[in-house]
């Protein structure tokens, strides 16, 4: 997916103009990699949890060898405190 189709989508789901979207996404995307080159992870639900396993420069460029971890919607556990399920 590109940043535009991107705009499109959460324009779509929330309702919001473009024009509106575009520069909080910028921004947010900018702190993101500046976040991921300085080797800090991300715990950012329901993205996941991603952390930069390996990096190095090769021109002008970074490349990040990163790991996403994220739950699988309606496989979580039942919470520990629940009462158990009643068979029958």
């Amino acid at each position: 997916m590109r940043r535009k189709e991107l705009v499109s989508r959460v324009a779509a789901a929330s309702g919001l103009k473009p024009g509106v979207i575009r520069p909080v996404l910028e921004g947010v995307l900018a702190e993101m990699g500046r976040a991921l080159a300085a080797g800090e992870g991300l715990n950012l639900p329901p993205l996941g949890k991603l952390v930069v396993k390996r990096s190095k420069e090769v021109g002008d460029s970074q490349i990040m060898i990163c790991r996403l971890r994220r739950k699988i919607p309606g496989k979580s556990p039942a919470t520990p405190l629940e009462p158990p399920a009643k068979e029958g």
